[in-house]
């Protein structure tokens, strides 16, 4: 008799195919693996990754922010969750993220308990990694936790190398609010020891990097404190996220292959990229690209690979980059899955949106309506993904002066998404935002308003008081009440909008740039320029540190500057900051934009107000456009 090829009962090998037999059989539900090795885990993960892409099957991760408030955690998993496709969710994080007293832990698992049955409502297989402690105290809490759990798995293979590095790592990059610097230092200290023993026993070194070093020198740059995070990158040389301009493949270090080098690198991109820090994402993102070419040039995973990296060319402005990788990424996916597949639609999406920020609506337009087609082929009318898609050409044909088209697309994308996900839903949040952004668009602000409400009111509900989403719920209906002349409401509304997203993103992020903008054009309205100014300056300041110098957001700054300037009687400072306003826009979007077209009609009548002769407008005009 042979012996048996199988593998052994909680290995590595066991628990992955256990895990991908689960992933291709069924669309939605919960599996909770117990694990004591983070290495033995990742590998897991890296293996289902590889075979989830080959069954067209997008596998997405998430680890649980620390610091969190335990009434927050769970419906910031469940925000995380619904802004994810359909696929499947890796999970963890748990025992990091929780409280570490009695009450406060068991407080938190009652949350996800109450939250039970809308965790489960998002259109996802979702792997929920628990250590061995943690699982028998969510069963204490939640004596019915296994009845949630339709594959329930223990990984028992541990390294040897594991013991004191991987136990309790966490994810400060996505936490959604600064850590206190007494916090962020311990935790960079615990990290940073834990990193240099994992390289003293050889462990690989991106996963150190991605599990160790770089939340340590992100938890001191939350907290603010980023000479200290400077000299941590200075003193690991080339680790973390200073590796360089090249894009040349490097050669992965000893045990580890060019996909899970590749995959290290892009994760670590990723978090860089979300926490708005462009120049250091770029080049890791470009180092796992080259890594992945040169192992597998024709794998859909490039396709992955290519949109996000043309994301951040898209970010910082420079379309005319991003726009070849956007499609080389489409050719990708058409060739691994067929024209039809959803993964085909979700690039040409993401073409199309390029297309609108280059005012080429024309041909964004046969994009989203292909992209439509394809998830109503795939899913049925009344699916979420369609949702999505409806929301999108909406919002196109919206821009494009067609609200009579767009208006029943929004509302059938509410109606499905109320279906789908209950009328409570973030989802249906932004499903009434929009519509209601449409109405008030359409001069129906009485119709507006008591949506605008109803959106705020769900995600206070859903996310609590001081979520980034309330401050977004918060902005627009503050500009509803500043467009029905009820500024004394509306102004307390933008302030906490801006209270919110200070205390989300810290002081520095375009989110408070906006909001900034907003309140200084409110305060410029109400005849309030000395308090606007240094609003406006320092949204001016943000923008370009975020964006650099030449980005349409900066020109948006630019254009509202010079406006309250130019109210304020100082017109020879107004017009070089006007000027550069148009120029931006004019170079970035193009002559017939309607950015550009407003801002060339503040600045022909800026020069008039100037004195300046038909002949001199048309001459500088012309100057200008020949520099754009």
């Amino acid at each position: 008799m042979e012996p048996s090829s199988a593998p052994s009962a909680g290995s590595i090998d066991d628990v992955r195919e256990r895990l991908l037999l689960w992933c291709r059989r069924s669309e939605s539900g919960f599996a909770r693996v117990e694990f004591t090795s983070e290495t033995a885990r990742r590998r897991v993960v890296q293996g289902l990754r590889t075979g989830l892409t080959a069954a067209g099957i997008p596998l997405n991760e998430i680890t649980l922010p620390t610091g969190m408030e335990p009434a927050r955690l769970a419906r910031d998993l469940l925000w995380r969750l619904e802004k994810l496709p359909p696929g499947v969710v890796s999970i963890d994080g748990f025992a990091s993220a929780l409280p570490d007293d009695p009450a406060g832990r068991a407080d938190a698992l009652y949350r996800f308990n109450l939250n039970r049955e809308r965790l489960s409502r998002p259109q996802q297989r979702q792997i929920w990694w628990m250590p061995p402690h943690f699982a028998e105290a969510f069963v204490r809490v939640v004596p019915d936790l296994d009845s949630w759990f339709l594959v329930r798995l223990r990984l028992t293979e541990v390294s040897a190398l594991d013991a004191g590095i991987w136990q309790d790592t966490v994810e400060v990059a996505r936490s959604p609010a600064g850590l206190d610097p007494a916090t962020a230092r311990r935790l960079a200290e615990d990290y940073v020891q834990r990193f240099e023993l994992g390289q003293q026993q050889g462990l690989p070194a991106a996963e150190l990097e991605d599990k160790l070093l770089l939340p340590a020198i992100t938890a001191l740059r939350q907290a603010g404190l980023r000479a200290e995070a400077g000299a941590l990158e200075a003193r690991f040389g080339g680790s973390a996220n200073t590796v360089g301009e090249s894009e040349a493949p490097v050669s992965p270090p000893p045990g580890e292959t060019a996909l899970e080098r590749a995959d290290a690198l892009h994760r670590r991109a990723r978090r860089l990229h979300d926490g708005l820090q462009f120049r250091e994402a770029e080049p890791l993102y470009r180092q796992a690209l080259a890594l992945a070419e040169s192992d597998t040039p024709d794998s859909s995973n490039i396709a992955v690979f290519l949109d996000d990296l043309a994301q951040l060319l898209q970010d910082t402005n420079r379309l005319a980059e991003a726009e070849p990788l956007k499609r080389r990424a489409l050719d990708i996916a058409q060739t691994s899955f067929g024209d039809d597949h959803p993964n085909v639609a979700t690039r040409l999406n993401n073409l199309a949106q390029l297309l609108l920020a280059t005012n080429r609506l024309a041909e964004a337009e046969p994009l989203m309506r292909r992209a439509l087609a394809i998830d109503q082929a795939s899913f049925g009318a009344h699916h979420p993904n369609v949702a999505r898609d409806l929301n999108n050409l909406a919002q196109l044909l919206q821009d494009t002066n067609r609200p009579a088209e767009a208006e029943p697309l929004m509302r059938r994308a509410l109606a499905i998404d109320q279906a789908s996900f209950g009328d409570d839903h973030p989802k249906v949040a932004i499903r009434l935002n929009n519509l209601a952004q449409l109405l008030q668009a359409t001069n129906r602000l009485d119709e507006a308003e008591p949506m605008m409400r109803r959106a705020l009111a769900i995600d206070q509900a859903s996310f609590g008081d001081d979520h980034p989403k309330v401050g977004i719920r918060l902005n627009n209906l503050a500009q509803l009440l500043k467009a029905t002349h009820r500024l004394d409401e509306a102004e307390p509304m933008m302030r906490r909008a801006l209270a919110i997203d200070q205390a989300s993103f810290g002081h520095d992020h375009p989110n408070v740039a906006i909001r900034l903008s907003n309140l200084a054009v409110l305060l410029r309205d109400t005849n309030r320029p000395a308090e606007a100014e240094p609003l406006m300056r320092r949204a001016l300041a943000i923008e370009e540190a975020s964006f650099g110098t030449d980005h349409p957001e900066v020109a948006t700054c630019l254009n509202n500057l010079a406006q309250l300037l130019a109210d304020t009687h100082r017109l020879a400072e107004a017009e070089p900051v006007m000027r550069r306003a148009l120029h931006i826009f004019v170079a970035s979007l193009g002559i017939d934009h309607p950015n550009s077209q407003a801002a060339g009609g503040n600045y022909l009548g800026l020069l008039k107000a100037l004195g300046r002769t038909e002949d001199d407008i048309d001459a500088e005009l012309a100057a200008l456009l020949n520099r754009s």
